[in-house]
């Protein structure tokens, strides 16, 4: 390329099919940015769904948990309570049993005596 071609380039006047393309080029340089604006926002909207979605998430595993934590442990009282339990029937039983025998040995007592 010559120097000439160039200062001639610079020299060619824009015809007007020459500007109607670079309205529609910067039209649609416009639209592309407002698009591209658009996608940003969107995108930003996204990441705080998504962060406030995985939060949830973490608290719901938190919650989770803590709940198996408190059914093994409530597992944990009911079985010593119904060891308890279990242990008073035993010492019920044997009061009953001991009753009876004092009313036996009553009985017999009271049929030496009349």
């Amino acid at each position: 390329m010559r120097i000439s071609d160039v200062e001639d380039f610079n020299l060619i006047k824009p015809t007007m099919a020459d500007t109607d393309l670079l309205a529609v080029l910067s039209e649609m340089l416009n639209r592309q940015d407002r698009q591209t604006e658009i996608l940003n926002q969107f995108m930003e909207v996204s990441v705080r769904h998504f962060e406030s979605e995985l939060n949830f998430k973490n608290q719901q595993t938190l919650f989770s948990e803590e709940e198996v934590r408190f059914k093994k442990e409530n597992q944990k009282f009911n079985e010593r309570f119904i060891e308890k339990l279990n242990t008073i029937e035993k010492i019920l039983l044997r009061m009953t049993d001991l009753e009876e025998r004092v009313k036996r040995i009553e009985d017999m007592l009271i049929r030496k005596v009349g």
